[in-house]
């Protein structure tokens, strides 16, 4: 059986990042991977409505969400800090 035992999260590294990833909506293709291999989950992705981005600030980046299920939806891909 693959099991950790308690505790040995103490032993991660954190704050070892140098830089924070910028999303550039023109060259996303949509795909989600890097929400998934973020160890942390740092990078969120986000799908809603074109009506959200009427109260989003100036210089938010966001694209249109090419899927079959959400047609119409945008989507957006930040980093928490």
């Amino acid at each position: 059986m693959d099991a950790f035992r308690p505790g040995t999260t103490r032993y991660e590294k954190r704050a070892i990042a140098l830089e924070m990833p910028i999303w550039d909506p023109d060259i996303c293709i949509d795909c989600g991977k890097c929400t998934i291999v973020c160890p942390h989950a740092v990078i969120r992705m986000k799908v809603f409505t074109p009506e959200v981005l009427a109260g989003a600030p100036d210089g938010f980046l966001s694209k249109p969400f090419r899927s079959k299920d959400l047609p119409g939806h945008h989507m957006a891909i930040r980093c928490r800090r």
